[in-house]
């Protein structure tokens, strides 16, 4: 966050969560889809961003985040 110069309290009210509510989140690696969306557009990147190539995701996993990404769309659009 220093390169872009926010702090994790301005990153917290824009996803909507506590400070701490965010840090636990992502120490535990329990960030939901949606709040993966926010900071994304915080930041002004891609979800996909986040995403480390090399790491392996099961079909179910991927399942998951698509049918939780649909909704969201099916809900903007």
């Amino acid at each position: 966050m220093m390169e872009t110069k926010t702090t994790m309290i301005k990153l917290s009210k824009a996803v909507g969560m506590s400070r701490h509510g965010l840090r636990d989140a992502m120490d535990k690696n329990t960030m939901k889809v949606q709040t993966l969306i926010d900071i994304a557009t915080f930041f002004g990147v891609p979800v996909t961003y986040f995403l480390d190539d090399k790491e392996a995701y099961s079909k179910t996993d991927v399942d998951k985040v698509m049918k939780v990404m649909a909704d969201i769309i099916k809900e903007r659009i």
